[in-house]
Protein backbone atom coordinates (compact mmCIF):
# COMPACT_ATOMS: atom_id res chain seq x y z
CA UNK A 1 0.00 0.00 0.00
CA UNK A 2 2.83 2.41 0.83
CA UNK A 3 4.39 1.77 -2.60
CA UNK A 4 1.14 2.65 -4.37
CA UNK A 5 0.82 5.94 -2.46
CA UNK A 6 4.48 6.78 -3.12
CA UNK A 7 4.15 6.09 -6.85
CA UNK A 8 0.91 8.09 -7.06
CA UNK A 9 2.46 11.05 -5.23
CA UNK A 10 5.55 10.92 -7.45
CA UNK A 11 3.38 10.83 -10.57
CA UNK A 12 1.31 13.81 -9.42
CA UNK A 13 4.38 15.85 -8.46
CA UNK A 14 6.10 14.93 -11.72
CA UNK A 15 3.05 16.01 -13.72
CA UNK A 16 2.87 19.32 -11.84
CA UNK A 17 6.57 19.94 -12.38
CA UNK A 18 6.27 19.20 -16.09
CA UNK A 19 3.24 21.47 -16.45
CA UNK A 20 5.05 24.29 -14.65
CA UNK A 21 8.18 23.80 -16.75
CA UNK A 22 6.27 23.90 -20.02
CA UNK A 23 4.17 26.88 -18.93
CA UNK A 24 7.16 28.90 -17.74
CA UNK A 25 9.42 28.20 -20.72
CA UNK A 26 8.44 31.39 -22.59
CA UNK A 27 9.06 33.55 -19.53
CA UNK A 28 12.39 31.87 -18.78
CA UNK A 29 13.56 32.32 -22.38
CA UNK A 30 12.65 36.04 -22.15
CA UNK A 31 14.60 36.41 -18.91
CA UNK A 32 17.69 34.73 -20.36
CA UNK A 33 17.49 36.74 -23.58
CA UNK A 34 17.09 40.02 -21.66
CA UNK A 35 20.19 39.21 -19.64
CA UNK A 36 22.19 38.76 -22.85
CA UNK A 37 20.69 41.91 -24.41
CA UNK A 38 22.06 44.08 -21.62
CA UNK A 39 25.56 43.10 -22.77
CA UNK A 40 24.91 44.33 -26.33
CA UNK A 41 22.35 47.16 -26.22
CA UNK A 42 21.98 50.31 -24.14
CA UNK A 43 19.16 52.77 -23.46
CA UNK A 44 19.00 55.42 -26.18
CA UNK A 45 20.31 53.24 -29.01
CA UNK A 46 18.25 52.88 -32.18
CA UNK A 47 17.50 49.25 -33.07
CA UNK A 48 15.45 47.21 -35.49
CA UNK A 49 14.18 43.71 -34.85
CA UNK A 50 11.99 42.10 -37.49
CA UNK A 51 9.79 44.97 -38.74
CA UNK A 52 9.92 47.00 -35.51
CA UNK A 53 12.34 49.92 -35.30
CA UNK A 54 12.83 52.47 -32.55
CA UNK A 55 14.94 53.91 -29.76
CA UNK A 56 15.45 51.80 -26.64
CA UNK A 57 13.62 53.44 -23.73
CA UNK A 58 13.99 50.64 -21.21
CA UNK A 59 15.46 47.15 -20.83
CA UNK A 60 13.20 45.23 -18.46
CA UNK A 61 13.81 41.76 -17.07
CA UNK A 62 11.79 40.18 -19.90
CA UNK A 63 11.38 42.77 -22.66
CA UNK A 64 12.73 45.82 -24.47
CA UNK A 65 10.56 48.92 -24.62
CA UNK A 66 11.08 50.91 -27.81
CA UNK A 67 9.97 54.40 -28.78
CA UNK A 68 8.62 53.79 -32.30
CA UNK A 69 6.66 55.91 -34.75
CA UNK A 70 3.50 54.20 -33.47
CA UNK A 71 4.34 54.87 -29.80
CA UNK A 72 5.86 52.89 -26.96
CA UNK A 73 6.29 49.30 -28.12
CA UNK A 74 7.10 46.36 -25.86
CA UNK A 75 9.17 43.74 -27.66
CA UNK A 76 9.73 40.40 -25.90
CA UNK A 77 13.46 39.93 -25.34
CA UNK A 78 13.50 36.51 -26.97
CA UNK A 79 12.58 38.12 -30.32
CA UNK A 80 16.06 39.66 -30.29
CA UNK A 81 17.57 36.20 -29.83
CA UNK A 82 15.31 34.45 -32.36
CA UNK A 83 15.47 37.10 -35.11
CA UNK A 84 18.06 39.30 -36.72
CA UNK A 85 18.36 42.53 -34.77
CA UNK A 86 20.19 45.59 -36.06
CA UNK A 87 21.86 48.36 -34.09
CA UNK A 88 21.16 51.37 -36.31
CA UNK A 89 23.83 53.96 -36.95
CA UNK A 90 22.98 57.51 -35.98
CA UNK A 91 23.25 60.12 -38.70
CA UNK A 92 23.64 63.88 -38.30
CA UNK A 93 19.93 64.34 -39.01
CA UNK A 94 18.86 62.04 -36.15
CA UNK A 95 17.80 63.44 -32.78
Amino acid sequence: MVNVVTIAAAAILGALGLAFGIGASAEVSNILAAHQLRKVYRIGQKVRVDDTEGDILELTSTAVILDTDEGRTLVPARRFAESVSVLKRRTDGDD
